[in-house]
């Protein structure tokens, strides 16, 4: 029986993950937790967990074995200020941990999961592919920075012979714990309606990026990327999205563009406040702000991937939220 070895599989798309492909009933599957993380629970007999951390180089070269497959999910996505540091440790010492011990241990393939955020328009209007590689950019969050830094250990080791494919998720969307990564936009929408964002993005169903985990480990796409991203919205047409979907009139008008300045420092005045944590940051605000549309033809072409409608990701997302909050 093959072995899947899954880093971050405690996180929201390593657990989404897991229980996919623990449906196949033909892999072995051995989840790492960071340390300090509690380890779920097993509900299948060929899933496992065990606690690693990516910053410890023994410890993943002890559990890797030849001809393991192993998904680096591992990662931490934050725009808070204090976070930079350990992010940019994680990320990217995180990830050539992973790719060293993966070489040294052989084994039969790597596939990375970075982000969109690691590409980088030419010019303002222009719709992103795989050839958009990283340019430095005043704007660009430190949470892009370290997955561009992430990748750059796995095309080193790519050039040293190692199998490995790299996924570039767009904002992911789906049902789960809406107190984790990209799913606490449903949190931020449904507690504050006044403003949405003026720019534009990809977004993605969860389960269509387990699809295409699944599709590059059944296959191989050795020294390949694909953009993971199943439609291209506003924000504005997001929240509107949303809203409907939580039975909630949409009056939100676009953030002011004359708030740039402020609105952080607004934010953590906010913060202040008993029980309230801050929310925006400056990268947040510049994320936010920027117009990016993707091309998601090769994914389409290549891994076969039929993308699920935003719509019904979003109807589905909003219904599971509101049956969590009304319990």
């Amino acid at each position: 029986m093959a072995r899947i070895v899954i880093t971050g599989a405690g996180g929201l798309l390593g657990s989404s993950l897991i229980s996919e492909l623990a449906k196949y009933n033909e892999y072995e599957i051995l989840g790492l937790v960071r340390s300090g993380k509690s380890i779920p629970k097993s509900f299948n007999q060929n899933v496992k967990y065990q606690e690693v951390d990516v910053l410890d180089f023994l410890g993943l070269e002890e559990v890797f074995e030849v001809n393991d497959v192993v998904i680096h999910c591992a990662a931490i996505v934050s725009y808070d200020v204090k976070e930079v540091s350990k992010m940019l440790k994680v990320n990217e010492l995180g990830t050539a941990n992973v790719v060293c011990a993966a070489m040294n241990k052989e084994i039969k393939k790597l596939i990375h999961i970075s982000s969109v955020a690691t590409l980088t328009q030419k010019k303002n209007g222009e719709i992103i592919n795989e050839q958009n590689i990283w340019s430095d950019h005043p704007e660009a969050s430190q949470y892009a920075i370290s997955k561009f830094k992430a990748e750059q250990e796995v095309w080193r080791g790519i050039h040293e012979g190692l199998n490995a494919t790299i996924l570039n998720p767009s904002f992911i969307l789906g049902e789960g714990d809406f107190s984790k990564s990209s799913l606490r936009i449903i949190n931020t929408v449904a507690s504050n309606s006044l403003f949405y964002p003026r720019g534009s993005n990809g977004f993605v169903d969860i389960m269509d990026v387990t699809k295409a985990i699944i599709e590059t480990v059944r296959n191989d796409y050795f020294g390949e990327r694909f953009i993971i991203s199943g439609a291209n919205l506003s924000y504005k047409s997001l929240y509107q999205m949303l809203m409907k979907s939580l039975g909630r009139k949409f009056n939100s008008m676009p953030l002011p563009s004359y708030t740039d300045r402020f609105i952080v420092f607004a934010d953590f005045l906010k913060s202040l406040l008993p029980g309230q944590k801050r929310v925006i940051w400056r990268d947040t605000v510049n994320a936010t702000k920027q117009e990016r549309t993707f091309d998601n033809k090769k994914s389409i072409k290549i891994l076969g991937i039929n993308y699920r409608p935003i719509e019904e990701t979003i109807t589905a997302m909003a219904t599971k939220y509101l049956q969590q909050v009304h319990k």
